[in-house]
């Protein structure tokens, strides 16, 4: 019995409509999933571990701050060695995974405070002990509300606050320095917004079509009027390095651009003596 001969054409045809039907399922569960690629509350633990600030020294006072649309954020206060104090204060914005009490960021708190630094880290809504679910406008919220915080309850001069971001806290940071004044802004490993990030790891979606979560760092920072420092590794896979460069060139105000050793977790370790200096060198420069 003769076979018919193979339709080339139709096969292709068909594997083409498979291809083209799995991709669009990929573009539909990224959308579904965006924030669970975006944020990491659960990274670890969501528990608060007071164990390492403890063995590290640091004084804890521990602080609820409430955000207009009704969550309840958990945040430390760490104050600055009594013979160093000078009073300004460090708003701390982490980055997307763990919580204020984990990813060495109580090492950071504990040098700020040799400073003469006081800091309020405050974990976004949905992190750690903090009510609630994360999002870009909820986070900014939260951003304020620690803002907030410290401008009515504590009393503290707006010349006297830095806001500091990490990381993703790093777009949190902007956004909040774009309308509040403060004495300083520090962006450690910034990018210029999150789509961009998210091209450069998945260059086969048309990431900044679908992203809803967008942090335009860029954009925002083209509208700070007070002196900006960033502190990036030169190293770092996560954020490149020449996101950071872009977003100082997109700053108008007083920069400088600090290049570290190490990558995305270990800059403020491996070259901390180079990090912290920088750091102390611009706060110093603000009084």
């Amino acid at each position: 019995m003769d076979r018919k001969p193979l339709n080339l054409k139709k096969i292709g045809w068909i594997a083409l409509g498979v291809i083209i039907l799995v991709y669009i399922l990929v573009l539909g569960v990224y959308k579904l999933l965006e924030d669970h690629f975006v944020y990491h509350p659960d990274y670890t633990t969501r528990e608060v571990n007071h164990l390492l600030p403890t063995r590290l020294g640091l004084d804890i006072d521990e602080v609820t701050v409430n955000t207009p649309d009704g969550e309840a954020l958990f945040g430390w206060l760490t104050y600055a060695e009594p013979a160093k104090a000078n009073g300004q204060w460090v708003i701390f914005l982490h980055g997307n995974a763990g919580n204020i009490s984990n990813m060495e960021y109580p090492r950071r708190y504990v040098a700020l405070s040799k400073m003469g630094l006081n800091v309020l880290a405050i974990d976004y809504r949905g992190f750690g002990k903090s009510t609630g679910t994360p999002s870009e406008q909820g986070l900014y919220t939260d951003a304020q509300s620690a803002y907030d915080y410290l401008r009515k309850t504590r009393k503290v001069s707006s010349d006297d606050i830095v806001i500091y971001g990490y990381s993703l806290g790093t777009g949190v940071a902007s956004e909040l320095a774009s309308h509040n004044h403060a004495g300083g802004l520090v962006l450690e490993a910034p990018y210029t917004s999150l789509p961009s990030i998210g091209a450069g790891e998945y260059p086969w979606l048309p990431v900044s079509l679908l992203m809803k979560n967008r942090y335009d760092t860029k954009s925002r920072i083209s509208k700070l009027n007070y002196p900006l420092l960033i502190l990036h590794a030169t190293e770092d896979k996560i954020i490149p390095y020449t996101e950071g460069e872009a977003v100082l060139a997109a700053a108008t105000s007083a920069k400088s651009m600090v290049p570290l050793r190490g990558d995305h977790i270990t800059a403020s370790i491996l070259d901390s003596a180079k990090f912290y200096g920088a750091f102390e060198a611009f706060v110093s420069g603000l009084k």
